[in-house]
C-alpha cells in the first residue's frame, strides 16, 4: 500500500523559529517501509497537501497532532475524503493520546494512542488484510458514525530496542529547513522517552504514565554516525536523568570520535547534581541546555510540583555558566501576575545573565488539573490559541496590560547587557548581542499581535 504521513503546520511564530524534524513520523515510517511505499509530507515547509494527495494517491494517510494543530487536522481530513473517500485516515500523537474524544470527526477512521512501534504496523497490516480483531491492537480507537470504539489500552514501551532507526531519508528534501533557536544544520535524536517528575502544568509525563525508558547506547551511536548534520537536538523530556547511562554514552562518543554540537533538556536539580558530567559533555560539544526554571519563588515552585527551589535555580545557572554552557530558560507567566511580578522576574533574569529566556503563559492542556477544572470554558476557545502565547483564562491585570508587560519583559531581558564573564564564557561578541536584541524584539512583537487581534 501507499502510506502518506503528515506533519501539520504550526500556528504563530513557533513555525518561524523552531522546525524540528518529525522524528515520530520517521520512526513510524521505518516500521512499515519494507512492506509499503511510504512518504512524509512536512507542511511546515511546503504547503501542498491536496496536490500531494492527488499525485501520490495514497491508500492510507496518517497525521500527527499537537493541541494547536487540531483545526488543521480537521481541515485536512475533510480534504482527504473529498479527494478520495476510500483513503483510510489515522490520527495520532500527543493530543489524540490525551483527548481522543475530541477527534470524533466524520472523516476520521482511526485514532492511534501511545507508542506506535508495534501498534502502527499492526494497524496498517489490518487495513490491508482485515485478518484480525482490530481491538486487539494496543491503543487503537475506531471512529465510525459518530461513535468512538476503544479496544486494548495504549502501549507504553519499556524496551526501546524494538524501535527502528528513524527513516530520515524520507525527510531529505526538508532537512535544510530544520532549525531551533538559531541552530541550523540540525537533526533531532532521542536517547530516552518519558519523565519521572510530576510537574502539574506538564502533560508529557502522562503520555507514558511516568515510565522512563532509554534507547540502547549502541543504537544512539549508530544514529549519530549516520546523521549528516553537525548539530544535534536531543528530543526528549529530560536528558541526563540517568547519569550512568549518560556517562556511558559520553564514553562511546569519545571512543568513536564523533564530532557534533549538542542541545539538550536538563532539569535544574540534574544540572547541580551532575555538573561534572555536563562539563565532560561540554568538551565533546554540549553547547546549550534548555532548562525549565519556570518561576523564581518557592511558593509557585511548590504549587507547580516542580521539586526544585529558588536557591537551586540560581545555583544551576551559575554552574552552567561557569562550565561555558548556554542556557535557554523557560518561565511560566501565571494569570495572577501583576506589574510587580513582571518587574521582579525581569530583574532576576537580567541579574542572572540569562541569554535566551522564554516566557510561556500558563496554558491548561488536556491531561492536567487546570484543564479539567476549566474544561467548559476552554472548549469554547479555538485550538490555535493553545500555543503558550495567549492567556486562555481571565488574568488579574486587564488583558492588554498583561500582554504589554509581557512584551516589555522580552524587550528588557534581551536588550540588557551581559556581564563580561558570561560574554566570554558563552562567546557573545557585539554581533551576537545585536542578534539577541533582534530576537527579543521579534518575540515582543509576537505578543503584541494578541493586542491588535483582540485575543
Amino acid at each position: 500500500m501507499k502510506v502518506l504521513l503528515v506533519q501539520p503546520p504550526v500556528f504563530g511564530l513557533t513555525v518561524k523559529s523552531r522546525i524540528i524534524e518529525p522524528l515520530a513520523l520517521e520512526i513510524l515510517a521505518a516500521t512499515i517501509k519494507e512492506k509499503h511505499t511510504v512518504k512524509i509530507l512536512d507542511l511546515r515547509v511546503e504547503d501542498r497537501f491536496e496536490e500531494e494527495l492527488i499525485e501520490f494517491n495514497p491508500d492510507v494517510v496518517g497525521i500527527t497532532c499537537y493541541i494547536c494543530q487540531v483545526n488543521y487536522v480537521k481541515k485536512y481530513l475533510h480534504i482527504i475524503k473529498k479527494v478520495n473517500s476510500k483513503i483510510v485516515t489515522i490520527v495520532g500523537g500527543e493530543q489524540p493520546t490525551h483527548a481522543p474524544e475530541e477527534f470524533n470527526f466524520p472523516e476520521l477512521d482511526y485514532i492511534s494512542m501511545g507508542d506506535g512501534e508495534r501498534s502502527f504496523p499492526e494497524l496498517i497490516d489490518y487495513i490491508e488484510n482485515k485478518n484480525r480483531n482490530i481491538f486487539e491492537i494496543p491503543g487503537i480507537v475506531s471512529v465510525k458514525k459518530g461513535k468512538l470504539t476503544f479496544g486494548s489500552p495504549k502501549e507504553i514501551l519499556h524496551d526501546l530496542s524494538i524501535s527502528p532507526i528513524p527513516a530520515r531519508e524520507l525527510t531529505e528534501k526538508y532537512r535544510t529547513f530544520y532549525k531551533f533557536a538559531g541552530w541550523h544544520d540540525l537533526a533531532a535524536l532521542s536517547t530516552s522517552r518519558g519523565c519521572m517528575y510530576r510537574c502539574n502544568f506538564c502533560t508529557i509525563w502522562k503520555i507514558r504514565d511516568g515510565i522512563v525508558a532509554h534507547f540502547p547506547i549502541e543504537r544512539v551511536i549508530q544514529e549519530l554516525q549516520m546523521i549528516k548534520e553537525k548539530n544535534i537536538y536531543f528530543c526528549e523530556a529530560h536528558s541526563f536523568q540517568d547519569a550512568t547511562y549518560s556517562e556511558k554514552l559520553y564514553e562511546k562518543i569519545v571512543e568513536y570520535g564523533i564530532k557534533k554540537n549538542y542541545m539538550a533538556y536538563v532539569r535544574v536539580n540534574t544540572a547541580i547534581k551532575h555538573i561534572d558530567l555536563l562539563k565532560k559533555w561540554r568538551k565533546i560539544g554540549l553547547k546549550r541546555v534548555f532548562i525549565g526554571i519556570e518561576t523564581i519563588t518557592d511558593k509557585r515552585l511548590k504549587n507547580f510540583h516542580k521539586a526544585t527551589n529558588s536557591d537551586q535555580n540560581e545555583e544551576a545557572v551559575r554552574l552552567l555558566h561557569d562550565a561555558g554552557i548556554e542556557i535557554m530558560s523557560s518561565f511560566i507567566i501565571d494569570l495572577d501576575f501583576d506589574e510587580e511580578d513582571f518587574e521582579i522576574l525581569g530583574e532576576w533574569v537580567k541579574r542572572m545573565n540569562l541569554t535566551m529566556p522564554i516566557f510561556n503563559i500558563i496554558t491548561p492542556l488536556p491531561g492536567n488539573d487546570m484543564y479539567d477544572q476549566n474544561k467548559e470554558k476552554l472548549q469554547k476557545i479555538s485550538y490555535e490559541y493553545f500555543d503558550f502565547n495567549h492567556a486562555l483564562l481571565e488574568t488579574k491585570l486587564p488583558i492588554n496590560k498583561f500582554y504589554s508587560l509581557l512584551a516589555k519583559l522580552y524587550r528588557d531581558t534581551y536588550s540588557n547587557n551581559l556581564s563580561d564573564y558570561v560574554k566570554e564564557k558563552l562567546g557573545y561578541d557585539d554581533e551576537k548581542m545585536k542578534k539577541r536584541k533582534m530576537t527579543g524584539e521579534l518575540l515582543a512583537r509576537n505578543i503584541e499581535m494578541n493586542i491588535r487581534e483582540g485575543k
